[in-house]
């Protein structure tokens, strides 16, 4: 059982990650993936699409607030573009 504060967090996170796949990433392809084990949840969003480069970005607010309610959460969030987004939450209860 998760702690009752994570959900609205975690549900804002992948919504983002998911907006800015469906908005910007030209992906056929999208997995969302739950790993929860001994007290650590892990979820992962992943898609094909055309990735980004942080410098080129006009606008980061979407991602910086993900990183936020990671933060508020004591959860760590990893953003990676290489080949796609691979978006990866992990946080301990």
């Amino acid at each position: 059982m998760l702690p009752y504060y994570w959900s609205k967090q975690l549900v804002f996170i992948f919504k983002e990650a998911m907006t800015n796949c469906l908005k910007h990433s030209s992906a056929n392809e999208a997995k969302l993936i739950f790993i929860l084990e001994y007290g650590c949840l892990n979820i992962q969003f992943n898609d094909n699409g055309i990735g980004y480069a942080d410098d080129e970005l006009l606008r980061k607010n979407g991602l910086l607030n993900m990183q936020k309610r990671a933060k508020k959460i004591n959860g760590k969030l990893q953003i990676v573009s290489n080949d796609g987004v691979q978006v990866n939450f992990i946080g301990i209860f």
